[in-house]
C-alpha cells in the first residue's frame, strides 16, 4: 500500500481596508470587518499522484488568479 503524504493550511485574506462587497444584485462599500475571509488549501501525495484543493472565502474570483495558480502548481 503506497504512504499517503496530506499537507493543510489556512490563510486569512481578510482585505484591511474598504472594499467593494459583490451580491444581491448591487455592488456595495465594505466600511467594517464582520467576519474574517479566509483561503484554505488541502495537498494530498501518494505514489506519483498529487493533488491540491483550495477553498476562497469569495463570491467570485477573476479567471487571471484562477490560471496563475493553475501555472504555478502544474
Amino acid at each position: 500500500m503506497a504512504e499517503i503524504k496530506i499537507g493543510w493550511g489556512r490563510e486569512n485574506v481578510t482585505p484591511t481596508g474598504p472594499c467593494m462587497v459583490a451580491g444581491q444584485m448591487s455592488n456595495r462599500l465594505a466600511l467594517q470587518i464582520l467576519d474574517q475571509l479566509y483561503t484554505t488549501a488541502l495537498a494530498l501525495e501518494a505514489d506519483q499522484t498529487k493533488v491540491i484543493m483550495i477553498s476562497l472565502d469569495a463570491v467570485a474570483f477573476r479567471q487571471k488568479l484562477m490560471e496563475a495558480i493553475r501555472e504555478k502548481f502544474a
